[in-house]
């Protein structure tokens, strides 16, 4: 099994509209992340999920817009992901992606 660490601001980067990420919950092997997305000078709190998916690392916007508005964070033939969890450590937050090599 490999880890695969993922930046906070490449979670930032795939979603400019949503700032201040912050891990809530980690419901079996994915990982909810709250934050406040500012469109058209509308302010709102909003969840998003980071999952595995067919070996890949997506992230997506929790509710009705998930299935349109899924993006790929990490995307590697030669690794199947299979989960992600993240952990506090000093100065931020750490995420941290465990796949398999195929």
């Amino acid at each position: 099994q490999r880890r695969l660490q993922i930046a906070k601001l490449e979670v930032q980067a795939a979603l400019p509209v949503v700032q201040a990420l912050t891990p809530v919950h980690e419901p079996g092997g994915q990982l909810v992340l709250r934050g406040k997305a500012s469109v058209l000078g509308v302010s709102a709190t909003v969840d998003v999920l980071v999952a595995a998916r067919d070996g890949k690392l997506v992230v997506a916007p929790t509710g009705l817009f998930s299935a349109f508005a899924t993006l790929t964070l990490y995307d590697d033939p030669q690794i199947h992901v299979q989960s992600v969890s993240a952990a506090t450590v000093p100065g931020g937050v750490r995420f941290v992606a465990r796949g398999k090599l195929t």
